[in-house]
């Protein structure tokens, strides 16, 4: 199989290179920043999730804890046992939610990472072209 002529001079070769090696590099760029800016979008959100959290656990936990240890103390439990109990109801339900919102934060949930496999495929395209 033989390749067909090009009657391009170098510098125009040289020329269609460097505008295709920009016009790569201006796909990845904005690649890059639809993604990070994807990732940003899912941060915020987990940052909604703790400040939920942080709202919830101070708006419910008083009434929720009061509650809690008046039930206990009219069951018979020592008062003060009652409030130590439903302070560790209150505890768990806030570290729940602040773990939740956590989770969301993980730093390898917001890599760019179709931006990065893209980059990395880059190079083996532009070897392809050179051929």
């Amino acid at each position: 199989m033989t390749m067909p002529a090009d009657d391009r001079s170098f510098s125009d070769l040289v020329s269609d290179a460097l505008a295709q090696v920009k016009a790569l590099f201006r796909s990845e760029v904005q690649l890059a920043k639809l993604e990070l800016s994807n990732k940003a979008v899912r941060a915020s959100m987990a940052v909604a999730f703790l400040a939920a959290a942080a709202v919830f656990g101070i708006a419910t936990a008083v009434m929720l804890l009061i509650t809690i240890a008046a039930l206990l103390t009219a069951a018979g439990v020592n008062a003060a046992a009652s409030s130590v109990i439903a302070t560790l109801v209150g505890a768990a339900a806030a570290g729940l939610l602040a773990w939740l919102g956590l989770q969301r934060l993980k730093a390898d949930t917001l890599v760019p990472e179709r931006t990065l496999r893209q980059v990395g495929k880059d190079p083996m395209a532009a070897k392809g072209q050179a051929r």
